[in-house]
């Protein structure tokens, strides 16, 4: 009798090097929440969840086999003992079950790591949402970007055609997230590869300025060949590496593994441009604007006096 041959495929280096960024207090996962109007049962939304989401991405009941070495290959390699139900977790609020009580449960599961020996996402729906569900998803961003992965999760609401949808294999030449929707023009790729590059550049920075200048010089020399938009993105990440550190504020202090969530009531994306139009900006220059007043009023309320310092954030 033949023993049944475990088929690897190898994660791709951009992809490997969001696994290398990890960090307790610095986790690359992605969150996201839906708030339901109506309660969801719980064998239902697993069955969904494996028609849409399992039978069609293959990265999902998948697990990732990290090299031992420093420079070896991790793999994505399926998951032998996957079971949907360890994956998925059916919570209820206490009473009253509103907001504030859903923001303070998932500010406690945002803060826990997610298991590097099983599939690198976790979902839970959540009962007693003012009358409704919520559902809270986690997943990590080696299985895909940002976008691509709210899509999928979006595509999760679209009305039952009926029909299962047809099983996506992955090949050894995808990337993590090359089987999932709206794949990003190669011209975002190569940008989000600088970025990486970058980003490692800065956590080396503090530690060893003179290794993190040289990084930086490296990464600029290879995007010579590269798209606009590329060049763009490792120029700006270039100029916060070699920034000085801010000046210890509210905003400043010792990371922690400990996260805190909140959000604020949907606004209305006309009122959102009718201030852009009488202001002569666009609708990202009015959220940030909004973001930063926000932050000023804050350090106003801590600090107990007016803010006389540029934040620095990278968007």
């Amino acid at each position: 009798m033949m023993a049944t041959r475990k088929i690897r495929v190898p994660v791709s280096s951009v992809d490997a090097a969001w696994l290398g960024m990890d960090e307790s207090t610095n986790p690359m996962i992605i969150n996201c929440v839906m708030l339901l109007s109506d309660r969801l049962d719980y064998d239902t939304f697993l069955e969904m969840l494996d028609r849409r989401l399992i039978a069609r991405y293959s990265r999902f009941s998948q697990r990732v086999v990290e090299s031992t070495t420093t420079f070896g290959t991790s793999y994505w390699e399926t998951d032998t003992h996957f079971d949907l139900r360890s994956q998925v977790h059916n919570l209820s609020l206490p009473k009253p079950g509103g907001v504030d009580e859903l923001q303070r449960l998932i500010s406690m599961l945002m803060s826990e790591p997610l298991d590097r020996t099983r599939p690198l996402w976790r979902m839970y729906l959540i009962d007693n949402v003012e009358g409704g569900s919520a559902v809270y998803g986690r997943l990590h961003h080696v299985i895909g970007d940002g976008i691509a992965l709210m899509r999928v999760i979006l595509s999760l609401t679209d009305p039952d055609s009926g029909t299962d949808p047809t099983p996506v294999p992955v090949s050894s030449q995808d990337t993590a997230s090359g089987k999932l929707p709206n794949m990003a023009a190669t011209t975002v790729r190569s940008a989000r590869t600088a970025a990486i590059s970058m980003l490692t550049a800065v956590k080396s920075a503090k530690s060893n300025p003179e290794m993190a200048r040289q990084a930086v010089n490296v990464a600029l020399d290879s995007l010579v060949t590269t798209s606009v938009v590329a060049a763009a993105a490792t120029a700006n990440l270039a100029k916060l590496a070699l920034m000085s550190q801010d000046r210890r504020s509210v905003y400043r202090g010792e990371l922690t593994p400990i996260k805190r969530i909140a959000w604020s009531e949907p606004i209305e994306l006309e009122r959102v441009r009718a201030i852009g139009k009488a202001t002569g900006t666009t609708v990202n220059d009015v959220l940030v604007a909004a973001v930063t007043g926000g932050l000023r009023n804050y350090m106003i309320e801590v600090e107990g006096q007016e803010p006389i310092v540029d934040i620095r954030a990278t968007i």
